[in-house]
């Protein structure tokens, strides 16, 4: 019992705790932070690593649970001996609040709602590809397997046993879900990325076959917090607290918490990666950049749609850029790498994942990609005469959230009430908001998620635009025009309006915009300072009061009196 708490320390807590403690990137920021969010960043940042890990010694053939634990513990001494030991987080670590009750009680919800786990071992589709993935990884150690069955077959006799798939990247099936790529070697690889694959093979190293099974209600959990820090950050604890906690009962998350998919990680790791662009690009903390930038990528070996999500949170970050707060290089550089290695992995081992996506694209009309590379250079360029005019990088900075919220009600509501099947459009297509919506959400639920994505700020701003009021229109402009990044130097702004351990105001925080990643309406103060000129203001004002008097009196009194003469 003792060995397997020590083990699970060394895979989900402690590399995280080390990396966030290093004393480097502004650490009296994050240490800011409350405990809460602190403790889920250390596991969120171990349980990436050690993904990572076990994904690059899986495609080296390499893997074994015992290299994960040294790796991992490499890692950490390695930090720490950097650090000089020095991950003492001191007076600047906030101080646990009664808030930290939220995130307890969700964990005993998830604990409650999304455990036993389904038994999914042989069969399933989707599932049984999944835990059979991550249990090969486990005990073969590598992402391809030599099947040696599939080997042995003689050349003329395979298509008996293995049809061939003409036309395909693969050669034939192994099982389903598992594709031959080479029947002379026995090369058979599984049909899904390996990302959720590699955290069941961190469960089976953990505790057999029950630790693979168990691994979704794992990650369900997770992503139950990370939507409530992600809202917390966004709308405050209470209101985080309350849409976690539907979200933790909702039928759709406990049945999905429950049996094998990648839904569940790609909730937990994508809600992370979008907190920590907010850290980083809105709270202006160094640290988070190359977080945020590693875990969007990791992303790309879980499911390829969550492009459309990368996609969204990188046109937050240029939105920020136009706005004139700039992104930074430490961001970037670890999402080109990550891309990079994810291209390596699709058009490498796992070419027939990819192979109906790019045959959409390759199979675009001329008219198509001519109108794709107009709407590209349209938004380059508009975004390039952004960066030289205030004005318009704040129209555009202004107008994007207003016209996206509006445009996804449009399509929602286009997509409940007029959508219906045709010769362009499958009948389970063309009904699945209203399936989705009677069966699982409801459609008042709807509606209020809508009303809430189009808040007053959105509706301000449209009323301002529509206007016909031009001067209006052209203050609101300029005062969102005004550069909103804290200045350097400042005190870190604790989320709940706390400037190192005194009460800042509201405006100081940051408060919530229509945008994702809405930046703060003003910068930080230094409150002493603030004091300090006040009272240097006031008094020269009287004393230039006081000589203003004393210069009026000494004229008053020196002055001749004139006669005038009106005879």
């Amino acid at each position: 019992m003792m060995l397997a708490a020590v083990t699970l320390l060394i895979v989900s807590w402690i590399p995280g705790a080390v990396i966030f403690r290093a004393p480097c990137a502004a650490r009296d920021r994050r240490a800011a932070l409350a405990i809460e969010e602190r403790a889920f960043w250390q596991v969120i940042l171990s349980v990436a690593l050690s993904l990572a890990i076990v994904l690059a010694l899986a495609a080296a053939h390499r893997y074994s649970f015992a290299r994960l634990l040294l790796a991992d513990g490499a890692v950490a001494v390695v930090v720490a001996v950097v650090s000089r030991f020095r991950l003492r987080l001191g007076r600047a670590a906030a101080r646990p609040g009664w808030t930290i009750a939220f995130p307890i009680a969700l964990i005993a919800l998830g604990a409650w709602r999304f455990f036993p786990p389904a038994e999914y071992v042989i069969g399933g589709k989707d599932p049984g590809v999944y835990v059979n993935a991550g249990i090969q990884i486990a005990q073969r150690g590598t992402l391809v397997v030599q099947d040696d069955a599939v080997a042995s077959v003689p050349a003329f006799a395979r298509d008996l046993f293995f049809p061939q798939h003409a036309g395909q990247p693969y050669y034939s099936v192994r099982f389903m879900g598992f594709f031959i790529q080479d029947p002379a070697t026995g090369a058979v690889i599984s049909q899904f990325p390996h990302l959720y694959p590699a955290s069941i093979a961190i469960g089976y190293g953990l505790d057999g076959l029950s630790g693979a099974r168990e691994a979704i209600g794992v990650w369900a959990i997770l992503g139950v917090l990370a939507v409530y820090f992600a809202g917390a950050r966004l709308f405050g604890e209470p209101a985080a607290f309350a849409g976690a906690g539907l979200l933790a009962l909702n039928v759709v998350e406990v049945w999905f918490s429950r049996y094998p998919n990648a839904e569940m990680v790609m909730q937990a790791l994508m809600f992370a990666a979008v907190l920590a662009t907010a850290r980083a690009h809105v709270d202006g903390d160094p640290f988070f950049a190359p977080v945020a930038g590693a875990l969007l990528p990791l992303l790309l070996f879980l499911r390829i749609d969550v492009v459309l999500a990368m996609a969204a949170v990188i046109g937050g970050v240029v939105l920020l850029h136009v706005r004139r707060v700039p992104s930074r290089a430490s961001f970037w550089l670890p999402l080109a790498a990550g891309c990079a290695l994810a291209a390596w992995y699709f058009t490498g081992p796992m070419r027939a994942y990819v192979a109906r996506p790019m045959a959409f694209v390759q199979h675009f009309a001329v008219w198509q990609y001519a109108l794709l590379a107009a709407a590209v250079l349209a938004v380059v360029g508009l975004l390039a005469s952004a960066v030289r005019s205030r004005r318009l990088s704040a129209w555009i900075a202004v107008v994007t959230p207003t016209a996206l919220c509006f445009v996804v009600v449009a399509l929602a509501t286009y997509a409940e009430a007029f959508r219906a099947p045709s010769r362009w459009i499958a009948p389970h297509d063309a009904y699945a908001l209203r399936t989705f919506a009677a069966f699982y959400l409801t459609v008042p639920a709807l509606i209020a998620a809508l009303i809430g994505l189009v808040d007053r700020d959105g509706l301000r701003v449209l009323r301002v635009l529509l206007l016909q009021d031009s001067h209006r229109a052209a203050s609101f402009l300029d005062r969102a025009a005004v550069p909103s990044r804290h200045p350097a130097g400042n005190a870190p702004v604790h989320r709940r309006g706390r400037v190192r351990g005194r009460a800042a105001p509201r405006s100081d925080v940051g408060r919530r915009s229509s945008g994702v990643l809405a930046a703060p309406d003003r910068p930080a103060a230094d409150w002493s300072r603030v004091r300090r000129g006040a009272e240097l203001a006031i008094r020269a004002r009287v004393g230039a009061a006081a000589e203003t008097r004393r210069v009026r009196g000494h004229h008053s009194a020196s002055r001749t009196p004139v006669v005038v003469d009106r005879g």
